[in-house]
Order: C-alpha cells, then structure tokens, then sequence
C-alpha cells in the first residue's frame, strides 16, 4: 500500500495527490489554507485530466471549489487548484 499523505504533508508543499484522494491515502482534516493543489503523474494525457479533475469533484462534497484546471508541459503533469468555501 502506498504512503499516507498527512496534513502536514500536504502543507508543506500545498500539494495533494488524486491517487491519495481518491484512494483514501490523503489526510486534510488539519489542513491550513484555503487554496490547495491536487496533481497526478498516472495515465495518459488525456486520462490524467480526467483523474484530476475526478479527484476535484470528490473534495466537492468536502466544501472546496475548483478554480482551474491546469496542463503543465504536453500533459506530463494535470494539476486542479481548489479553494475551500468559507464557513457559513
């Protein structure tokens, strides 16, 4: 099994990967910002869009809001940028 992402360190980097989210590997409920970044290196190109961005509709129901989606190079790396809502 892979490594537990904490929330320390997710901090550290603001980084998260869609694997540990999606595989219940990522750790956020200590986690201090409002902006985050989820990336992934898995699949193709296109597939690694796609994860991504699966990876951001899950933190949705978690109260964050994707602001983008980015490509970085010919796709080598998808990265989503998500904001956490404000308490209501």
């Amino acid at each position: 099994m892979a490594n537990l992402e904490t929330a320390d360190m997710i901090a550290k980097t603001r980084r998260v990967s869609a694997e540990g989210l999606l595989e219940g590997r990522a750790d956020l409920s200590q986690y201090p910002f409002q902006l985050l970044t989820i990336q992934t290196l898995r699949g193709a190109a296109v597939e690694r869009i796609a994860y991504v961005a699966s990876a951001a509709e899950f933190l949705m129901q978690y109260g964050w809001d994707l602001v983008n989606v980015v490509a970085i190079g010919n796709v080598d790396v998808a990265c989503a940028v998500m904001r956490r809502r404000p308490p209501t």
